[in-house]
């Protein structure tokens, strides 16, 4: 039996892919995700752009809010408690050049979303992710 050096490079890497794939997924073995969706409103009304987000100390995740107020995080997430947050949308500016040039994005002005639900640590929003199908509402005073 011969001794295939670039075989064993492919095996190796291959292996190393699969591994770091798997790390980075987030998934850990025996994880359950469930399905998340809802709807966000602002003083009863519809928000209808955004970004729902939910995050605790070991997973996140996001949907984005569609024009009738509804979001779905289409991962799911595991059970447990998670602090959530809204963002608005993120528009498109044409680049400035000089010295204050940015390429960061700038959120759109969006008065149905107040600054305090932007922030996962002045948002106060708690919600509770259970087995199975969640239909979480989300409403902002």
């Amino acid at each position: 039996m011969t001794f295939n050096m670039a075989r064993h490079r492919r095996l190796i890497l291959a292996s190393l892919l699969c591994g770091l794939l798997s790390a980075c997924s987030g998934s850990e073995e025996g994880e359950e995700r469930h399905p998340v969706s809802g709807s966000v409103t602002y003083q009863g009304n519809p928000v209808q752009e955004g970004s729902v987000n939910f995050r605790n100390e070991q997973y996140a995740g996001s949907g984005l809010i569609g024009p009738d107020g509804q979001y779905t995080i289409d991962d799911g997430l595991p059970a447990g408690s998670y602090s959530v947050f809204i963002l608005p949308p993120d528009i498109q500016t044409p680049p400035t050049f000089g010295m204050n040039q940015t390429d960061s994005p700038t959120p759109k002005e969006a008065e149905n979303i107040p600054l305090k639900y932007r922030s996962v640590g002045t948002s106060e929003l708690e919600k509770e992710v259970k087995a199975g199908e969640n239909d979480i509402p989300i409403a902002m005073e």
